[in-house]
């Protein structure tokens, strides 16, 4: 998916480079040193791999998911439309009536049944409304646990709408010429909600919760361990026109949860987690549950996504997080693992390098990979292996 992107890493790349704006021909020119503009030498600051990763995934990012160019992008002229650019995060409408009834027509008579002559390796294909693309996720949201004493969150829904705009734009004439083009228009409400009422429904763009528009569905369910049950919602429930359908597409959508600005701030609780000692064991429990459990006993969980996954921003050595905010494209840092070898260790005499094991001879192959398998004989006498074998800690 990256094969088109050869040219984002010219200098002043925009998203015509992804989509083409009519103009590659004159841009494929020459330049007046006579080089090709991705042959001319770039200076490059002084960075790290972790650097070179951390931009590439931003990059990534905001191909997918978007916005490429910013809050307030504009898409090239002739482009499909926002659906058609980004791939990724999306709520769309209700279907309008007349397109439903336009879909019942188009779809196929399906039979309820086996087919075939049980010869076939593979099932029939079945067309369905989903797989035909009549279907799609119009809310997404997250639960999480408080403890039952804090009685408000602030909370923050934003997205992107996109509408169409007029703009001009210079013909090949050389004349100005108006285009009409797709533009982005940030949304973003703030609002503190009460968690002393068990069901919410908070319009966000219309006067009333059951008007066509986007709104904000709050339940709250108290449990008897002394905290709090919130799943928050955003509920796009927008009538779909029947022209310039992505206006009633929210993209980009996302939540944000903290805690009122005049109390403490690490109010989000973990979930299900074994220092709470609130979990009964009675001895029904699968061993490899119970053996997970306690191997990521200190990789805490603190929500629940609907649709979309969720980050937790936690200080350092805290149980509690501070900050929830779902994300479409979740990522998790894991730490490198790099075995101390060398005189004095395990690993003294493993050769790691595949360059000498891919030319080794059996005897050689012998010699430098019997340490590690050595390395791992607490395993087989043990049951498991000890976290300090390859790493020569007691």
């Amino acid at each position: 998916m990256f094969d088109r992107q050869e040219k984002l890493f010219a200098a002043g790349a925009d998203q015509g480079d992804l989509f083409g704006t009519g103009d590659e021909a004159e841009a494929a020119k020459p330049t007046e040193e006579g080089r090709h503009p991705l042959d001319v030498p770039q200076d490059f600051p002084p960075v790290t791999s972790f650097d070179v990763r951390d931009a590439f995934q931003q990059l990534v990012e905001r191909d997918l998911l978007g916005p490429y160019d910013g809050d307030f992008e504009e898409l090239p002229p002739r482009s499909m439309g926002p659906r058609e650019r980004y791939l990724v995060g999306m709520l769309g409408p209700k279907p309008s009536p007349k397109r439903v009834a336009e879909d019942a027509d188009e779809l196929p008579d399906i039979e309820i049944g086996a087919e075939g002559d049980g010869a076939e390796g593979e099932l029939p294909d079945v067309l369905t409304p989903q797989n035909l693309g009549r279907l799609w996720a119009s809310s997404m949201g997250m639960s999480f646990a408080v403890p039952a004493n804090l009685d408000a969150l602030a909370v923050i829904a934003r997205w992107g709408q996109y509408v169409k705009a007029e703009t001009q734009i210079e013909g090949a004439n050389g004349k100005p010429r108006t285009e009409r083009i797709w533009g982005r228009r940030p949304v973003e409400h703030r609002m503190t909600i009460r968690l002393d009422e068990p069901t919410q429904k908070i319009p966000l763009t219309m006067e009333r919760a059951d008007e066509p528009g986007v709104l904000l569905a709050v339940a709250v369910r108290p449990r008897p361990d002394h905290r709090r049950v919130v799943e928050l919602t955003l509920v796009n429930q927008q009538i779909e026109p029947d022209t310039s359908a992505d206006t009633a597409w929210l993209f980009q959508p996302e939540l944000a949860a903290t805690a009122p600005p005049d109390g403490p701030a690490d109010v989000f609780l973990p979930i299900d987690d074994p220092l709470d000692g609130g979990r009964e064991d009675n001895g029904q429990e699968d061993l490899e549950d119970k053996h997970l459990r306690l191997l990521y006993r200190n990789e805490r969980r603190y929500a629940v996504g609907r649709n979309v996954a969720v980050h937790a921003t936690v200080s350092p050595g805290e149980r509690r997080a501070t900050k929830l905010c779902t994300t479409w494209l979740p990522y998790h840092d894991v730490p490198a693992t790099v075995a101390p070898v060398g005189e004095g260790t395990p690993l003294a005499g493993v050769e790691l390098s595949m360059d000498a094991l891919a030319d080794a001879s059996p005897e050689e192959l012998d010699a430098g990979l019997t340490p590690l398998a050595d390395g791992y004989r607490p395993a087989e006498e043990h049951g498991r292996v000890h976290p300090g074998v390859l790493a020569g800690r007691p």
